[in-house]
């Protein structure tokens, strides 16, 4: 079981590389509020693009290590649907673009707040922090979803917070898969050297 574990695990820089990404995005959506939504419709759908393809890859090469895999391989694949969506309609409304935004931070909320009760028992200590972006995210998708019309500004910041702690998870998920692959190995090495010893 433990090696189980270990191979799903030498692949944690890909919530890292996504979360980055998720980051980025979110940090540029605060900086140009007033930038035009084409724009910001093309840098999101690139960002779902990369991070759903980013899923799909961990997803599959560790697929056989991972419970509820299937979870996160739909969460992957709506990512790429939605960045999809976006590329086919470049001229998406401004109305339009948070409620798929919102959906979809949503449903990575869910599965973020899912990961986090995983990891606390686990017993992997910043469980919380996990837990607290996840449940912000869920609420900013609420209201991007029930309140579309508020106005570009107050969607795009939404968006954007949304987005930050979207990407805030990712990163603190990584990290704590890091932790876990750095302790399993030593706890190996621990005992190999006490079964040299005897």
């Amino acid at each position: 079981m433990k090696n189980l574990v270990k191979n799903s695990l030498k692949y944690w820089w890909m919530p890292l590389v996504s979360g980055v990404l998720m980051m980025l995005l979110g940090v540029w959506v605060f900086r140009t509020p007033v930038a035009s939504y084409i724009t910001l419709t093309i840098l999101f759908q690139l960002g779902f693009l990369i991070s759903g393809l980013f899923q799909i890859g961990f997803v599959l090469t560790n697929k056989n290590n991972i419970s509820n895999w299937k979870w996160s391989l739909t969460s992957g694949f709506i990512d790429v649907l939605l960045a999809l969506i976006l590329f086919s309609n470049p001229g998406l409304s401004h109305v339009m673009l948070p409620i798929y935004v919102g959906f979809m931070l949503f449903f990575r909320s869910i599965m973020g707040i899912g990961l986090s009760f995983e990891l606390e028992q686990s017993s992997v200590k910043g469980w919380g922090w996990g837990l607290v972006s996840s449940i912000l995210g869920m609420l900013f998708s609420f209201l991007m979803i029930s309140h579309p019309v508020f106005g570009g500004l107050s969607i795009i910041l939404y968006t954007g917070f949304s987005i930050v702690c979207l990407g805030f998870f990712q990163i603190s998920l990584a990290f704590n898969l890091k932790k876990i692959s750095k302790e399993l190995n030593e706890e190996d090495s621990n005992i190999y050297e006490v079964e040299t010893v005897e």
